[in-house]
């Protein structure tokens, strides 16, 4: 029987096997072929990946491809819109600057301007608009007081502003349009801080023009000034027949509101009323202007009768309960009430230290639930075990508190700072007697708040703990208990439940309140919906925004405080970026370490829980207080001792250096003629190479009125021999020494006036220069005297330093003004601003008034003797402050007052008989444009060309030599 061929392959394998079995190397051979085999596998799903990719790569080249061709279409669209929009805007500003034709401009741009010059085609184009709408008013027939308004509104804060000064200046110069000139410089004065100024030319004004044109500034000025002028303005305005707008009104009822005019407020927000809903039924007001006007007519019906009715009394206190007040932050006022909700965190974490005491039970009110939402979130380890207590939880408003209706004896934590004004008039602090707060997290620096009453119940519940160190000197320097306890909203992590989630490795980074990258996450922590909102639910959005802080977020970006603390309290990264990274606020906040994040929050914990702990068992006021005294204790001294200590500051200048390297480049120049009889006066002037001629017209008014020889020290930079003979030769009969100070240099004056050069800080030397002489007169060259200086010269400085004239600013009346301004530099280095305030509230009591340097009589035996020089020369280079800020915190309070002639200012007071003429600010008499009182700088500006082309034609005519002696020679 034939095999089944189907066998055979069998067969053979089995033979295979068989044979190479018995044949050696075989097996090796097969195990080398089976890895052949898997390795051309493997080769072959290889290329077929390499072929995927082959076939995706291509795909992708494909459409790169034609990304690249959209890209080149959007690219060649884009650069055709830029040539259009680049030829528009040569045209608008073509149009906008007079030009005839756009080409006159150059080449069309062919992309944006640089930030900084598209700030200023800006301005340029917003006085345009402002200039337009002068002309439209005078045109429309609305009258040269509308039109003088709209122009000095319009111009506030633009460089033109000295433009609007000098037409308001000439129209109250010149008599037929005096009445638009009192308005316009009224408006004006009122707008650089000048109250006096503005009300003397604003109270001259009509019934029918001032509640037209500038009723808010009109009852403002008159409460400043008397009270019961306001009453009266208040009361014209009611009985006033003709028309009134809605929003003069709405001014009216916010001024009486803040000047406590509590029985007019009803009748004018009736009134206010009754125009608004005929605004708003008249079908002519844009939708935003509609809502803002329902929201102003909800506020002053809520608001209003509680203005009216007065400063709330105490409520009954409940029997057995504890009255604790929260802060809250409405107020009659909507645009000054908080839009921002980093205020309710704060608030938040003062309920913190409430609600961890396991006791307190709280009433049923909005307030008293949330408080109890809030208890149930503490962590278990962070609870403080307590007897049971019934508490009531009441709404106190930081800036409405005499408002706000509590029990007697409602306790609370004060915080955060007192800023905002009742109708843009007065703080309405400090708290009513009926509160009883214990400070912490405090921050004060406005010189409003500081008054004798405010100090009296500061000192009556101290210790005060302060959320930064320049509130802690401010206050130690008032004599008042202070401590640094950091800020409050580093304790919300006492209200963060222990179930919060974890934080995702990919939690995204947020911005706060600050321009954030295409397509990321923003917050926005101040809104508009805040100051709408009620006070829980303000809480409530709140205490989300820390659980977002606790959970959500991976980072946050933010120039925030009460999103930077909080948020590092809660353990998120942050980028804490303020726009003033050396703001005075954040001294002691800012930077610092986990560590230091934490122990801050735990600090302020440990000084309220025995503090909460005795309110909570009822304790009387007495007790509470000495317990706060007492755990304060230690904090409180090392506060005293931080403010006390010496420390010296680096200088950039070597004083002795100094004054060699000017006195090598003294030049003398004798007097050629004879001067007025006795003893020789003193006279100081600082210039540079810009104002020589300016300064020529000062010594002329000198020598025209002088009844004394005068000898002039100038210190000069940019000067050379040929100036010094001009002015020997103008002034023969004067005797001149010119000291050079090009060499000297002061560091980096961050406060520098913009219109004011170095050359004023020359002054500081004089001193040490100037060893031989006990007195002299500073005169700035902006000045024009107009009587004998040798009255001002014969001064009795009854043992003072400096005699110089009160500031008229009034944000200059107060001497502290020239510690904070220069504290809150940005420029200045980390700390440096802390450090100055301290320096100062520990030399000078609160408050002095501060004055003008521009003319002064200086006592320089009395500076040497107090070491001035070194002593306040590193103020320039470690604080940037100018010498008009360095001479005013050298004396505070101890020099004498000049009388108002001495320095008379016609842009900041109406000038009666004065003596020296002096253009402080911008305007100066020398610039085109007008300004008052210029026709004398004027005559003496006409006197020297007259004398100099006489000079010269002497010159001219003979051999005379009229030489003075060149500084080799002497």
């Amino acid at each position: 029987m034939s095999p089944d061929p189907r066998s055979l392959p069998r067969a053979a394998k089995r033979l295979t096997k068989q044979t190479a079995a018995k044949v050696g190397g075989v097996d090796e051979v097969r195990g080398r072929l089976d890895e052949t085999k898997e390795r051309l596998e493997r080769a072959r799903q290889e290329r077929d990946r390499a072929r995927e990719q082959r076939d995706e790569a291509r795909e992708q080249v494909s459409s790169l491809k034609a990304e690249v061709r959209r890209a080149e279409q959007r690219r060649d669209a884009a650069s055709e819109r830029a040539s259009g929009l680049g030829y528009a805007h040569r045209g608008l500003l073509a149009a906008a600057g007079g030009h005839r034709l756009p080409s006159e401009l150059g080449p069309a741009p062919g992309k944006a301007p640089e930030a900084e010059v598209r700030r200023e085609q800006e301005r340029e184009l917003k006085w345009l608009n402002t200039l337009a709408r002068f002309a439209t008013t005078l045109a429309t027939g609305r009258g040269f007081e509308a039109a003088v308004t709209d122009l000095v509104r319009g111009a506030q804060g633009s460089p033109q502003v000295t433009v609007a000064r000098q037409i308001a200046q000439w129209l109250y110069d010149n008599e037929p349009t005096r009445q638009a000139g009192a308005l316009a410089t009224g408006l004006i004065a009122h707008q650089m801080g000048l109250p006096k100024f503005a009300w003397e030319r604003l109270s001259t004004l009509p019934d029918e023009v001032w509640l037209e044109h500038a009723p808010s500034e009109y009852v403002l000025l008159a409460g400043q000034h008397d009270a019961t002028l306001a009453r009266s303005a208040v009361e014209r305005a009611l009985a006033h027949t003709g028309p009134l707008s809605a929003h003069t009104w709405l001014t009216l009822t916010r001024r009486a509101m803040g000047l406590g005019l509590g029985d007019l407020c009803t009748r004018l927000a009736e009134r206010f009323d009754t125009a608004a809903a005929e605004d708003l039924a008249g079908g002519e007001l844009s939708e935003d202007e509609a809502t803002a006007l329902e929201i102003d007519r909800t506020w002053m019906a809520r608001w209003a009768p509680r203005i009216a009715a007065g400063p709330a009394s105490p409520s009954p206190a409940a029997e057995g309960t504890v009255s604790i007040g929260v802060i809250g932050y409405d107020q009659p006022d909507p645009r000054n009430t908080s839009s921002n909700i980093g205020d309710y965190v704060q608030t938040i974490a003062s309920m913190s230290h409430l609600v961890r005491h396991t006791g307190a039970r709280f009433d049923d009110s909005d307030l008293g639930r949330f408080a109890r939402d809030l208890q149930a979130r503490v962590p278990a380890d962070l609870r403080v075990d307590s007897p049971e207590a019934q508490v009531s939880v009441h709404q106190v408003d930081r800036d409405a508190s005499s408002y706000s209706q509590v029990p007697e004896g409602t306790w609370m934590i004060a915080f955060g700072w007192y800023a905002h004004k009742l109708g843009g008039v007065r703080h309405d602090f400090p708290f009513p007697e009926h509160l009883r707060p214990i400070y912490v997290s405090f921050h004060l620096n406005k010189r409003a708040l500081l008054t004798d009453e405010t100090i009296a119940h500061l000192k009556a519940h101290a210790p005060i703990g302060c959320r930064d160190h320049s509130t802690v000197d401010l206050l130690l320097g008032q004599g008042i208990p202070a401590f640094f306890s950091g800020c409050l909203t580093t304790t919300v992590r006492y209200v963060r439940p222990d179930e919060t989630p974890v934080r995702p490795a990919d939690a995204p980074t947020v911005w706060i309140d600050l321009p954030a990258p295409k397509g990321a996450l923003r917050v926005r922590n101040e809104r508009p919906d805040v100051r709408a909102a009620g006070m829980v639910d303000n809480l409530r959005t709140a205490l989300s925004s820390l659980d977002d802080y606790a959970s959500a977020y991976g980072k946050v970006v933010t120039g925030r405080l009460h999103a930077y603390l909080p948020a590092r309290s809660l353990g998120c990264a942050v980028d804490f970026s303020p726009r003033n990274p050396s703001d005075i606020r954040f001294a002691g906040l800012a930077p610092l370490t986990d560590d230091e994040v934490f122990e801050m929050g735990r600090g302020i914990a440990d000084l309220l829980e025995p503090v909460m702990a005795a309110i909570l068992r009822g304790e009387d006021e007495a007790t509470v207080r000495e317990a706060w005294t007492e755990v304060t204790a230690e904090r409180v001294a090392a506060a005293r001792a931080r403010h006390e200590q010496e420390v010296e500051l680096p200088s950039l200048v070597d004083i002795d250096e100094a004054v060699a390297t000017i006195r090598a480049g003294r030049v003398d120049v004798p007097r050629t003629q004879d001067a007025p009889a006795g003893d020789e006066m003193e006279i100081v002037l600082a210039l540079d190479g810009n104002l020589k001629d300016q300064f020529l017209v000062v010594v002329d008014g000198l020598v025209e009125h002088a009844s004394r020889p005068i000898h002039l020290n100038v210190l000069v930079r940019e000067h050379e021999q040929a100036d010094f003979d001009r002015a020997a030769a103008l002034f023969p009969t004067v005797s001149f020494t010119w000291w050079p100070c090009d060499e000297v240099t002061y560091g980096d004056i961050h406060a520098m006036i913009p219109h004011i050069t170095v050359s004023t800080m020359d002054r500081l030397v004089l001193p040490e220069l100037l060893t031989d002489v006990d007195r002299v007169v500073y005169h700035d060259i902006d000045a024009l005297p107009v009587a004998d200086i040798a009255e001002l010269y014969e001064t009795d400085l009854q043992g003072t330093a400096i005699a110089a004239r009160d500031s008229e600013a009034s944000s200059m009346q107060s001497g502290y003004t020239n510690i904070f301004n220069p504290a809150s530099l940005k420029e200045l280095a980390p700390g440096m601003g802390s450090e100055l305030i301290r320096r100062e509230t520990r030399r000078h009591r609160f408050d002095f008034v501060g004055f003008n340097a521009g003319i002064m009589v200086l006592d320089l035996a009395r500076m040497r003797a107090d070491n001035f020089c070194e002593r306040f020369l590193p103020y320039a280079n470690n604080f940037g402050m100018h010498d008009q800020h360095i001479l005013n915190v050298y004396v505070g309070a101890d020099r004498l007052s000049l009388a108002p002639g001495w320095n008379a200012r016609p842009s900041q007071e109406n000038v009666v008989d004065p003596k020296i003429i002096h253009w402080a600010g911008g305007q100066k008499p020398w610039v085109d444009g007008y300004v008052s009182y210029q026709s004398s700088w004027r005559r003496h500006e006409d006197e020297l060309r007259r004398r100099e082309a006489e000079i010269s034609a002497d010159r001219d005519a003979g051999p005379v030599d009229n030489s003075t002696p060149t500084r080799e020679s002497l």
